[in-house]
């Protein structure tokens, strides 16, 4: 993976952080590894911090990891190795897009995902509790 991977449990949420070059081929092993990371730990809450990555993410690439992202997620669901997981997702911009044209994909996919800059809205989404989960 062309990505440091830095993981920590956190109170009422889990922590992966993302550092280094961007690149698709080392987002969608990330994102591998974030999801072997969420069945391991059984999380169902987890801030994604991606404020270390640098580089610039082209629009495609947005789309190609908003989907994977959620067709992987959901054969792991399926699977039984996943439960609901809650996604936020915390970075800088370049790397975040104003447009949140990721987090649009995936959610439309079905995700329960959020994308920020801003760490207190990131945790605030996150922690929210939800009757339906």
């Amino acid at each position: 993976m062309g990505f440091s991977v830095e993981t920590e449990s956190k109170e009422g949420y889990f922590q992966v952080s993302f550092s280094g070059d961007y690149n698709l081929l080392g987002a969608l092993e990330g994102l591998d590894h974030l999801l072997k990371i969420c069945g391991e730990m059984k999380a169902m809450k987890v801030l994604v911090d991606v404020r270390s990555l640098t580089g610039a993410i082209p629009s495609m690439d947005r789309f190609q990891f908003g989907e994977a992202f959620a067709v992987k997620f959901f054969e792991k669901k399926r699977a039984g190795q996943i439960s609901h997981v809650r996604f936020a997702f915390l970075g800088r911009h370049p790397i975040i897009d104003p447009n949140k044209f990721g987090e649009t994909v995936a959610v439309n996919w079905g995700m329960t995902l959020k994308v920020t800059t801003d760490l207190k809205e990131a945790l605030d989404w996150l922690l929210v509790e939800s009757p339906s989960e």
